[in-house]
């Protein structure tokens, strides 16, 4: 990113800066804006289920750049009564930190600061920023709001290629045997699920969209070992075994697993 981008006139002219990001966001056409802005618990257990399955303990803390599209979101609800997978960066920006008044006071120093390094603490805020990593995706641990409004800020100015530069990060690598069950290419599969009803067995499907091919595989957290399961030629909805009742089976979205297993931007900054 340049940072003539900002034209700063408008910039140091402007006397409320969560008005200026707010129109920034609003007028932008960027992607990255619609995106829906993951609630790490909101559909617990699959997704601290499934990262934490993944992911070994983070042994590592450091200062990198994060692709915003490597954000997925946070690890607090923002709201009580609808459905948070249709909640979008840009919606939780004008609904919690305008409408909800947290941005309210920021200086034109602390715009300079959700636009740059993130290393420091914000001008109007002594807490540091504070991201955690699992493998490819992250989410804030601290600053949720500051996150939220840089990168609704950043996706606005530079679209797709925006970073958040210098954040503070703990990176949670991948188990490399566990990643390894995913290499069966779920990807030729439209629906993925995951079951912990059976500790330490973990159950996964992979499933097709005419529900007419399914895969299963079975991982022993214990023996550290997965068994490669027959692949089925008929409808598993049929099959009471693989009923999938909420209670048993959570579906992953695809996106969060192309997303985790692309960590090269943070292990290409640390080598």
């Amino acid at each position: 990113m340049e940072d003539n981008a900002l034209d700063r006139k408008s910039f140091f002219d402007n006397t409320e800066a969560i008005d200026y990001i707010l129109d920034l966001a609003n007028n932008s056409d960027s992607p990255l804006l619609s995106r829906v802005r993951y609630h790490f618990d909101s559909s617990f257990p699959t997704y601290r289920l499934l990262l934490n399955f993944l992911c070994a303990q983070s042994t590592l803390t450091s200062h990198v750049d994060i692709p915003l599209k490597n954000l997925f979101g946070n690890f607090r609800p923002y709201y009580e009564h609808e459905n948070e997978s249709s909640i979008t960066w840009l919606k939780i920006l004008n609904d919690k930190i305008e409408g909800g008044a947290n941005g309210k006071g920021w200086t034109q120093d602390d715009l300079e600061y959700l636009m740059g390094d993130l290393s420091g603490p914000m001008p109007s805020n002594s807490s540091l920023l504070k991201l955690e990593s699992y493998a490819g995706i992250t989410f804030p641990t601290c600053g949720n709001h500051r996150v939220i409004a840089s990168y609704c800020l950043l996706a606005a100015l530079y679209g797709q290629d925006a970073i958040l530069k210098n954040a503070h990060v703990s990176f949670f690598p991948l188990i490399q045997n566990r990643f390894d069950l995913f290499k069966y290419d779920p990807l030729t599969f439209d629906e993925i699920y995951m079951s912990d009803s059976d500790k330490p067995r973990y159950e996964f499907l992979f499933i097709n969209s005419a529900h007419t091919t399914w895969k299963k595989f079975e991982y022993n957290v214990n023996e550290e070992k997965y068994e490669d399961l027959e692949l089925k030629e008929n409808n598993f909805l049929n099959q009471k075994t693989f009923d999938l009742n909420p209670r048993k089976w959570w579906k992953i979205e695809k996106e969060m697993i192309e997303f985790i297993f692309n960590d090269t931007w943070f292990s290409e900054q640390i080598s």
